[in-house]
């Protein structure tokens, strides 16, 4: 977790079963909430920074496997005029 003097507060709104997927992740890795925010957030921008047209993200746990999609958003768009 970052030092004191980089922290900035921030109020969100977050659905109840985002939160309590939070405390789950907090409770199994037995640490505080705002650490397992910050590793979800991480986690996700690592994937996200990792996609592009065409990646596949997949989870395989034993036979059974799974596909992380995620929801298109804006892209830059590079070029001029455009």
């Amino acid at each position: 977790m970052p030092d004191d003097a980089s922290l900035q507060a921030m109020q969100l709104r977050i659905p109840a079963a985002t939160v309590q997927a939070l405390r789950d992740i907090a409770a199994r890795q037995n640490i505080p909430l705002a650490t397992a925010l910050e590793q979800a957030v991480n986690v996700t921008h690592l994937l996200v920074a990792g996609s592009g047209a065409g990646t596949q993200i997949l989870l395989k746990r034993g036979r059974a496997i799974q596909e992380l999609k995620f929801a298109p958003g804006a892209q830059p768009v590079s070029g001029s005029g455009q």
